[in-house]
């Protein structure tokens, strides 16, 4: 059976023989397509049959969308097939408004573009200028000092001067950043600014004692105490706090600061 089997294959005819054609003919076939899909590819490339005429946004306010057609307006009636997603992506991520952009072409005359906005978090202020701040530190537009007053303000030292579109640099600045993109949502209390020195974390309230952090580890442990103590405290005993140090969360104090720190939202950083 086996010998049977053997000898059928050896009688089997090769894929080049049952066509009848010379290995130099394949050869040539097989070139000539390849040349073709080249020559369709470029003509795709420079024609106007994948043209982009229209980008849709997904994911983006209209502002935020107006931006970005406006970024790729220079590509309107370039071929899709030519565009570099990669390059269409590193523009649109330089916008202020944009976290993270994912593009995709749909042919034949489409560009999906789905965004992750940035989110604001907070407002540094330098005197009389303010800039509102993303989670990731990236600074996303000019504002006035009194605009958005429910977000907390950064008391901080910068190396350079903010730029819209830039990212704050720094290790204060992304301290300040994940301390009031942390805070917890439900808390007895509004951060009016955060506060990074030599003695550690602070995060000053709108109203009520401020709140001393000490060092940023174990901050869930921190934020959870500090919100039991700001509960349990009755109004009068929160006028009377200072300050509720949680730098230990198992032994938090609530104590009086001999110089206590207070700021408006019109005063200047």
């Amino acid at each position: 059976m086996a010998r049977r089997a053997a000898l059928a294959l050896a009688r089997t005819p090769s894929a080049r023989t049952a066509l009848g054609l010379p290995r130099t003919r394949i050869l040539a076939i097989a070139a000539a397509v390849v040349c073709a899909a080249g020559l369709l590819y470029l003509g795709a490339r420079e024609s106007s049959v994948f043209a982009l005429q229209k980008v849709e946004v997904d994911g983006a306010t209209p502002a935020v969308a107006k931006q970005i057609r406006t970024a790729l307006a220079p590509l309107r009636g370039e071929s899709l097939v030519a565009l570099d997603s990669g390059d269409v992506e590193a523009t649109l991520r330089a916008l202020p408004w944009v976290a993270s952009v994912h593009v995709d072409r749909a042919f034949p005359h489409r560009l999906v573009v789905t965004v992750e906005p940035e989110r604001p978090v907070a407002i540094y202020r330098d005197g009389g200028d303010a800039w509102l701040v993303a989670r990731s530190g990236k600074v996303i537009a000019a504002v006035r000092p009194d605009e958005l007053p429910r977000l907390a303000r950064l008391r901080i030292e910068l190396a350079t001067a903010p730029a819209v579109g830039r990212t704050i640099a720094g290790g204060d600045a992304a301290t300040a950043l994940r301390l009031v993109s942390g805070f917890p949502r439900r808390f007895p209390g509004r951060i009016l600014y955060a506060r990074i020195d030599e003695t550690g974390a602070t995060l000053v309230m709108t109203a009520g004692p401020e709140l001393r952090l000490g060092d940023t580890t174990e901050l869930a442990a921190k934020f959870a105490a500090a919100r039991a103590i700001f509960a349990s405290l009755s109004d009068t005993e929160l006028a009377s706090a200072d300050y509720v140090d949680v730098s230990l969360p198992e032994r938090v104090v609530v104590g009086t600061n001999p110089q206590p720190v207070s700021e408006g939202l019109d005063s200047r950083s």
